[in-house]
Formats: C-alpha cells, sequence, structure tokens
C-alpha cells in the first residue's frame, strides 16, 4: 500500500543503530550538501591513483598486519536484498581486507569528514581521516563489514541504504543474527565471507560507479571501468614492496581477483616484508616514544634525540628478495643550527 513501510525495512529495524531527538522549534542553520563536499574533497585528492595507498596508510595506523586488495568482477544474486533500491550495488566492486577490527572510535570517527580517527591520536597518519574519501573516485555507496557483526553503508545521495535520509546519509547494523543473515544473505555474501575470515578483521566494498549511476552521481559523472580498477592495482603491485619500509604494522600486501566464472579467489601478487621479533619490538618503542611527544607537545629542544636500526626482508610472489637496513631517527642533536633554520 502506498505509504506502508515493506515487511524487509521492518525487520531491519532491529539493527539499526539510530538515536532519535524530540526537536524543538523548526530546523534552521547553514549547511552544505553532503554530496558537495565531498566532491570538493575529491579535488584536493584528484588522483584516485592514491586512493588504495590511503587504505593502506589507513590500516596500518588500525595496527593490521595483513590487507588484501580483491577485485570482485561478479553480478551477485539480488534476490535476498534489503530493497530493490540496493539493486545497483550487486555488480562489480572493489574489496579491502585488513586483519584489524574497527574500534567504536573508528566507527564514530569515519562519519566525520573532516576529521576522522586520527585527530587527537599523532600516532595515526590517516586512519579514516578525510583521505578515506578518496574512495568516492570509483564509488558513490562505499560500505564495510567488521568483526562479521557490524555492518555500515555511507550513501551520500541517500538513494541506496534503506533508510538513509539527507540528514542520515547512510545506515548501519549491530549485532546480525541467524535471521538478518538469512534474509539478506545476498547483501552479506558481497563481503567476501567465503574466502577470509571475517571475526577479527574488515572487509571494505567499493561497488564501482557504472554508467547509469554515474548520469546521476551528484559526486562523480566519471564511471569506473573495471580497467580502471586493474590500472590502480598494477600500480600498487609495482609500489608494494617499497611501501612496506615505510609502514609501522603492516607485514603483508596481497593483490586478488575472483574468478567471475567460478568465484574462486586468484592470488595475483603478494609481498611480504620479515623482521625479527627483536626488531619488531625496538620498532614499536621507539614510535611509542615519538607519539608521547607529539602527545605531550613537546618543543623541538626537549625531543629525546634517538635513533634505530633494523634489517627487513622483502619477498614477493615473483621471487623478487631484497634486503633493507632501515634508520629511523627523531630529535635534533644541534639545537643552536636548527633554530636558526626554523
Amino acid at each position: 500500500k502506498l505509504g506502508s513501510i515493506p515487511k524487509r525495512h521492518k525487520a531491519l529495524e532491529r539493527y539499526a543503530s539510530n538515536i532519535y531527538f524530540t526537536a524543538l522549534g523548526t530546523e534552521f542553520g547553514q549547511k552544505e550538501k553532503l554530496t558537495s563536499r565531498i566532491k570538493s574533497i575529491l579535488n584536493a585528492y584528484p588522483s584516485e591513483k592514491e586512493m588504495l595507498k590511503e587504505l593502506l596508510q589507513n590500516a596500518d595506523d588500525a595496527k593490521a598486519t595483513e590487507i588484501c586488495f580483491v577485485f570482485d568482477p561478479r553480478h551477485h544474486p539480488g534476490d535476498r536484498i534489503f530493497d530493490e533500491k540496493w539493486a545497483p550495488l550487486q555488480g562489480p566492486a572493489l574489496c579491502v581486507y585488513n586483519n584489524q577490527p574497527f574500534t567504536d572510535d573508528d566507527v564514530r570517527g569515519i562519519q566525520n569528514l573532516g576529521k576522522g580517527t586520527k585527530e587527537g591520536n599523532p600516532g595515526k597518519t590517516g586512519q579514516y581521516g578525510i583521505g578515506f574519501n578518496s574512495v568516492y573516485h570509483i564509488t558513490d555507496c562505499p560500505s564495510f563489514i567488521s568483526s562479521n557483526d557490524i555492518i555500515c553503508i555511507f550513501d551520500p545521495h541517500a538513494r541506496y541504504a534503506p533508510g538513509a535520509t539527507s540528514i542520515s546519509p547512510g545506515r548501519m547494523f549491530r549485532a546480525l543474527d541467524a535471521d538478518f543473515r538469512t534474509q539478506f544473505s545476498d547483501v552479506l555474501g558481497l563481503y567476501l565471507g567465503k574466502h577470509f575470515n571475517l571475526s577479527s578483521a574488515t572487509m571494505f566494498r567499493f561497488p564501482l560507479r557504472n554508467s547509469d549511476m554515474a548520469k546521476t552521481s551528484e559526486i562523480s559523472s566519471v564511471p569506473c571501468s573495471d580497467r580502471m580498477v586493474q590500472n590502480l592495482l598494477d600500480k600498487l603491485r609495482t609500489d608494494g614492496a617499497e611501501l612496506l619500509m615505510f609502514l609501522n604494522h603492516m607485514e603483508k600486501i596481497s593483490i586478488c581477483e575472483i574468478e567471475k566464472s567460478t568465484g574462486a579467489l586468484k592470488v595475483l601478487y603478494s609481498v611480504r616484508g620479515k623482521i625479527t621479533d627483536g626488531d619488531r619490538l625496538k620498532r614499536k618503542q621507539f614510535h611509542s616514544s615519538v607519539i608521547d611527544s607529539i602527545t605531550r607537545k613537546k618543543q623541538l629542544k626537549d625531543i629525546p634525540v634517538q635513533q634505530i636500526t633494523y634489517t627487513m626482508d622483502i619477498e614477493d610472489t615473483e621471487g623478487n628478495l631484497t634486503t633493507w637496513l632501515i634508520c629511523n631517527r627523531s630529535g635534533f642533536s644541534n639545537m643552536d643550527r636548527v633554530m636558526k633554520s626554523v
């Protein structure tokens, strides 16, 4: 009936995480349309080539040791989904797995366009901060599942997620029980739980903006092709070994693809960085000291001089093996010269 609430939406209410407030007076105030704000962010991050590095840095800041970029070219079944508005998102996507679950702070932070989790935490270069929004170069509706128990959907257009509005442009579902997993099994299948253990991990999914979506998108009129995603992954493949040297926790980067006909997971490339347990502890203590200095807002002259060196063996699936001597240093031994140059 006209105006009635679909049964599936009624079922979803049990898993929704919304707080309703009784407003006094009439809504008023300066506003910026969310899609316009995101479009401005993309102008600040003009190259989609940096998008995967942002996601890699985010995972490293979350203390993940493993990340996997997966291109899924399939069109998934659409029988057990939220409703017909969700159907366009069942197509090809880039999925990104890392072996750390979201914290409550992360869930709050990733909803904040301008700040994110990294604000107030100098140990985080970009964890779910403004740079995360570079994913809108390829998608209009990013989402993720964490700990296999919470799904968060970003829907700036309020067009795809059930219950999304311009005031609340997305949806979060918690405590996913057997009923949810049965009724919306074709949604859960998007997050590749058959190939990855999601119980203590996070899987992002970025459904590619197809030509139909691009025609009506207020974020970008540029569709994202399979070839564009493959080019992004090829670039990461070239840089992966070098990137490992500049990360604090990450030890393995993989690039995979789902076979379109069989649904099998195929590893296209993988690179691993190996350090000893002793060097891992030394690196952790060094970074803790640096974070402490920044957190305490120490003056340059008060930051202790410290330096560590360690070796890292980097080996990939193409048979390349290199050994690197890595040096981390903080503080200044000759403050007089530094002060004159600042």
